[in-house]
C-alpha cells in the first residue's frame, strides 16, 4: 500500500478488501436496509466516543504534525438530534502531507470515502453487518478549513438557533445537485432528453407537462406525480403551522383563491414536477416534493409529514431523486453511495 495514489472514486477491490465482498456487491436497496438513515436524540455518549477516538487518532498519527482534533457535526451540538455518527475534524499544516496520514489511518482500519487535493474524508464502522457500535466520519482539513467549528460554538452558544435549525432539519430541505445531462446548450439537452425519455415523462399536446409515468421506488416509498386528487393532503400538510414552519406558503386559513388556484395547476405545470410521497406498503401519503430544472442544476425540495419526521425518509427522498437524475448512479461504487446516502462531507 505505499506511495499508494488515494483517489475519490475507490476501486471495487479496495472496497472488498476493506468491507467484504457481499457488501461490494449489494443494490442500493440492499445497503439502505443495511445502514438505514435515521435521526436520534442527542446522546451524551458521543462526547466519550469522540474522546475515546481522538485519542486513537492522536496515537496513530502521533509523528504527524497534527495542529487540532475536533468534534464537529450534530453530534458536537448539546440537545439536538442528529445522526448516530460521531464526525471529527483533524487539522494539519499545509506543509503536511495528507495522503500519508491518509494512508496510516487506512492501514488501521479506516476506509477513505472521498480524496480532494485539500480535503481526504474517512470513515470507521461500516460493516458487512451494518454499523457497529461507534461510528465515525473523519475529515483530514489543512488549517483555517474548518467553518464547521464557527458554526458548531455558535449553536452551542445560543440554544434557542440551535432548535430552530434542529426543527428544520426535519421539516424539510432545498438542496441543488450537478444535473447529469447538462452540455454546453444545456437546456436543449434537457427539452430533448425529455422528448425521447417516454418512460418517465409524458406530454399533453404541445405543452410540456412533467409528469413521471414511471415511479420511483425505494425500499419503503413510492414517489409519484402529483394528481388534483392530492390537493387536501398537500393543502393540510404545507398549511399546517408546524409541519410548514420552514416554508414560504401561508398556513390553511390564509391560503386565499390565488394560492389554491396555483395549487390547481401544479399537475400540469411545465417548469418542473411536483410529486407525492406515499408508503409503498398501503399507498398512504407521507410527504411531498419537487424539482426543478435551473441553470444547470436541479433544484431539489421536499416537505414529510410531521407525523413521520426522523425516520430517515427525506433522505431517502432525495436519494431516489439523485438515482433518477444520474441513470448511471447504480453503477458508482459503494465509496460514492454512502457520501450519497450520508453526506460524509458535511459533519451534517
Amino acid at each position: 500500500m505505499k506511495n499508494r495514489d488515494l483517489r475519490s472514486t475507490l476501486a471495487w477491490e479496495k472496497i472488498w478488501l476493506k468491507l467484504g465482498k457481499d457488501l461490494a456487491e449489494m443494490t442500493l436497496e440492499e445497503l439502505w436496509e443495511l445502514f438505514p438513515v435515521f435521526l436520534v436524540p442527542h446522546d451524551d455518549q458521543w462526547k466519550d466516543y469522540y474522546n475515546e477516538i481522538g485519542k486513537t487518532l492522536m496515537k496513530l498519527l502521533s509523528e504527524q504534525p497534527v495542529e487540532r482534533i475536533s468534534h464537529i457535526g450534530s453530534t458536537a451540538i448539546q440537545g439536538i438530534w442528529a445522526k448516530n455518527i460521531v464526525d471529527v475534524m483533524v487539522e494539519i499544516p499545509q506543509s503536511a502531507d495528507m495522503k500519508d496520514m491518509a494512508q496510516i489511518l487506512e492501514e488501521n482500519g479506516f476506509t477513505v470515502m472521498s480524496a480532494g487535493t485539500n480535503r481526504i474524508s474517512l470513515n470507521k464502522g461500516y460493516t458487512a453487518n451494518g454499523f457497529a457500535e461507534k461510528v465515525y466520519h473523519i475529515h483530514l482539513r489543512y488549517t483555517g478549513d474548518n467553518n464547521e467549528l464557527y458554526f458548531r460554538d455558535y449553536l452551542n452558544e445560543h440554544p434557542d438557533v440551535a432548535k430552530e435549525y434542529d426543527n428544520s432539519n426535519i421539516t424539510g430541505m432545498l438542496i441543488q445537485m450537478p444535473r447529469q445531462i447538462s452540455s454546453p446548450n444545456g437546456q436543449q439537452k434537457h427539452e430533448r432528453n425529455m422528448e425521447t425519455d417516454t418512460d418517465k415523462l409524458a406530454f399533453e399536446g404541445e405543452k410540456n407537462t412533467m409528469l413521471f409515468t414511471e415511479n420511483l421506488e425505494t425500499p419503503r416509498l413510492t414517489i409519484r406525480s402529483w394528481r388534483k386528487s392530492d390537493k387536501d393532503f398537500t393543502l393540510s400538510l404545507w398549511g399546517d403551522k408546524e409541519n410548514g414552519k420552514y416554508m414560504s406558503d401561508p398556513v390553511r386559513e390564509n391560503m386565499d383563491e390565488a394560492y389554491l388556484n396555483c395549487v390547481d395547476e401544479m399537475e400540469d405545470n411545465p417548469e418542473g414536477y411536483y410529486l407525492v410521497v406515499e408508503w409503498k406498503e398501503d399507498r398512504t401519503p407521507v410527504g411531498t416534493c419537487c424539482i426543478f430544472p435551473e441553470n444547470g442544476n436541479y433544484d431539489i425540495g421536499y416537505c414529510i409529514s410531521k407525523d413521520h419526521w426522523r425516520e430517515g425518509l427525506g433522505t431517502e427522498v432525495v436519494d431516489a431523486i439523485i438515482r433518477w437524475a444520474s441513470p448511471s448512479r447504480e453503477k458508482w461504487p459503494i465509496s460514492i453511495l454512502l457520501q450519497l446516502l450520508f453526506f460524509v462531507n458535511s459533519g451534517f
